[in-house]
């Protein structure tokens, strides 16, 4: 009897500890920043903050994150990123003048401009769609 009852404290010692470093992995991940290219939007959402999960129509994604911001340009169809922000509740209009395309801190600059496509804005961030190119990029950061 007391060998089952070593075996049962055992295995719940293996559990709880597989528990507390999945959690101070997650915790670290956030922290030292993370980032991906050319993946899938499903492969990318594993790390993007819930509330800006790329849409299943998003594809060749590239994602920087970390504790205080997230940078994303991916693929996507013009009526699939519209169809995204107004799920999300965030403004997008279409682009009235010539603008950067992205200016990220973290990920490869693009220094091309875009003058048709669509304006978004994610809460605390900024937003582009190039609908010459049908790819978008944005980015967020919690930081003043």
């Amino acid at each position: 009897m007391k060998s089952r009852s070593k075996s049962i404290l055992l295995l719940l010692g293996l559990c709880a500890i597989s528990v507390v470093a999945m959690s101070v992995r997650r915790v670290y991940l956030r922290h030292a920043g993370v980032s991906g290219y050319n993946v899938t939007a499903s492969m990318a959402n594993r790390m993007i903050w819930p509330e800006l999960r790329l849409p299943a129509g998003a594809s060749d994604v590239s994602y920087y994150v970390d504790f205080g911001r997230v940078e994303a340009e991916f693929a996507i169809s013009g009526e699939s990123l519209v169809e995204w922000c107004r799920s999300n509740g965030w403004t997008c209009e279409p682009i009235d003048s010539q603008r950067p395309y992205f200016e990220p801190w973290v990920l490869p600059g693009d220094s091309r401009s875009v003058a048709n496509g669509y304006r978004f804005f994610p809460p605390d961030g900024d937003g582009i769609y190039d609908a010459d190119r049908s790819r978008a990029c944005f980015w967020v950061s919690n930081f003043p």
